[in-house]
């Protein structure tokens, strides 16, 4: 049970973090200062440490790693591999994994997951 519970955790921290990295990149396309956008959706539905904690590094260029990419794409294959166990398609996750490994082709394993705004044309 403990690790599926860690799958399920990092399913959602992979789209929440994409998530992020695309509003972002939206804001920034759109002309928007993306940190005044962050000060305005931060306290609403939005919330999460993902936006309100990485979305900030995202912006400063800080990819130091809380967690490594490389470990990133290790559990989001586990939990790939059980959904497929399964029988259960997670469209999201594998687009995720993509980005993800886009991401350590192009800078390494050991960049930090909030990385992934380069994976998008405003990162």
């Amino acid at each position: 049970a403990g690790q599926h519970c860690k799958m399920a955790n990092q399913i959602v921290i992979a789209s929440t973090v994409m998530g992020v990295a695309e509003g972002l990149s939206y804001a920034r396309a759109a002309g928007l200062d993306p940190a005044k956008v962050l000060e305005a959706i931060g306290p609403g539905a939005a919330s999460s440490f993902q936006l309100n904690v990485l979305g900030p590094k995202m912006l400063a260029g800080d990819f130091a790693p809380g967690f490594m990419v490389k470990h990133f794409l290790k559990d989001l294959g586990i939990a790939l591999e059980e959904a497929a166990a399964m029988k259960l398609d997670l469209p999201g996750l594998k687009q995720a994994r993509a980005l993800f490994e886009l991401l350590r082709d192009r800078k390494g394993g050991e960049v930090g997951t909030q990385a992934i705004i380069m994976a998008y044309a405003g990162g």
